[in-house]
């Protein structure tokens, strides 16, 4: 079956363009396994492989433990925060809710308030992700809309 393969890539090199190096070193790898390649259709693909879904990014804008303490502790600084959460307390507001410490909108977006550059540091966060590299000021945008709240969010961004 591999020298069927090799037999059909050389068959097939006058009409590819011309590998790079890193296509190359690829190319002679897979050449040692015996496979075949089948085109399944989408409706008809029960298992899709992750690199052929849309990538969510979920797993990177979730606030880790001492973002979520600095946010936890900046709610006590912020006298809009407090206001805030005096008024879900006595059920007189139905757009925040105080859960576990954290004062959340609805959708479950997490509130930020703006002490000690806590907006900066959740837009950092976001825009400079190890897993999604510089976004734009659209994509970083969005994605913190996914999860956290904060007046005027666009224009900080």
């Amino acid at each position: 079956m591999r020298e069927l393969v090799l037999a059909l890539l050389d068959y097939l090199k006058p009409y590819e363009k011309k590998l790079s190096p890193k296509q190359a070193h690829r190319r002679v790898f897979l050449a040692k396994f015996d496979f075949t390649m089948e085109y399944k259709p989408r409706c008809g693909n029960t298992m899709v492989d992750v690199l052929s879904e849309k990538m969510e990014f979920a797993a990177i804008s979730q606030p880790t433990g001492s973002l979520l303490e600095l946010i936890q502790d900046g709610l006590s600084h912020d006298p809009t925060a407090k206001s805030l959460i005096k008024l879900s307390n006595e059920g007189k507001t139905r757009r925040f809710l105080l859960d576990r410490e954290l004062l959340y909108t609805h959708g479950h977006h997490l509130y930020v308030t703006y002490y000690a550059k806590l907006r900066k540091e959740v837009m950092k966060e976001c825009h400079d992700s190890r897993w999604a590299g510089h976004l734009g000021m659209h994509c970083t945008l969005a994605l913190l809309k996914d999860q956290y709240y904060w007046p005027h969010m666009g224009d900080d961004v």
